[in-house]
């Protein structure tokens, strides 16, 4: 699930790039055109996207055009196995907690 924050109302374009190597990307999938809601928005990645493979770092960006400028936003991420994560993480408060 990919999750951003727009401050207007309008279409924006969605892309995911794969890592070749430590500076090369290739992009996987087309580009989506995707309309928005002011806030926070999301999107599951389209059935028409290749799988994401655990252990591979991807980018993605979200493109919009202002006043014949475009303003892109990305960010990098690797997957990872949800089933390494540590169980029960953060369900419970320590008693040596002081609160103010």
């Amino acid at each position: 699930m990919f999750v951003w924050y727009i401050s207007t109302s309008q279409n924006v374009q969605f892309r995911l790039f794969e890592f070749d190597s430590a500076k090369s990307v290739k992009q996987i999938g087309k580009v989506q055109e995707i309309p928005t809601i002011v806030g926070i928005n999301q999107l599951k990645l389209p059935l028409n996207y290749p799988e994401l493979i655990v252990g591979k770092s991807y980018l993605w960006q979200i493109a919009i055009t202002c006043n014949n400028n475009t303003i892109i936003n990305h960010a990098e991420f690797t997957v990872i196995n949800s089933q390494s994560l540590p169980k029960n993480t953060f369900t419970t408060i320590p008693e040596s907690v002081n609160y103010v």
